[in-house]
């Protein structure tokens, strides 16, 4: 699901070729109002917001899952995520790290989160 914030970034040929693939695989929703999907998906999914710091570790939020699938909501690299889609998840998760950088790049957090998820569960 994209966002329907005007400087939210589309789908480039360049993210269609190096995807090999994968988002031929994937269904894709531009929510005008992504707060408003958020709390539509709420009942039915985990939504968990991906923050640079103050979050808990993946661990920690797969306990709190109850089966239910997880919505990972990432931000852009410079700013995160907007106050009203924060206040819209249900949790927050942080990557533990060394403390040498800030925060990773969002492809490279999006892909530990998601596998770090998709382990427990």
């Amino acid at each position: 699901m994209l966002s329907g914030d005007p400087r939210q970034a589309g789908l480039s040929d360049a993210a269609w070729r190096t995807s090999e693939g994968g988002l031929e695989a994937l269904g894709l929703v531009r929510a005008p109002d992504l707060p408003a999907a958020l709390a539509r998906l709420a009942p039915h999914c985990l939504t968990v917001a991906a923050v640079a710091r103050g979050g808990e570790p993946p661990e920690a939020v797969l306990r709190c899952r109850a089966g239910r699938p997880v919505a990972l909501v990432l931000g852009n690299e410079e700013q995160g995520l907007p106050q009203p889609t924060l206040a819209a998840c249900a949790a927050r998760v942080t990557l533990p790290g060394s403390g040498a950088v800030e925060s990773l790049n969002v492809s490279v957090a999006a892909a530990v989160l998601i596998h770090s998820l998709a382990r427990g569960g």
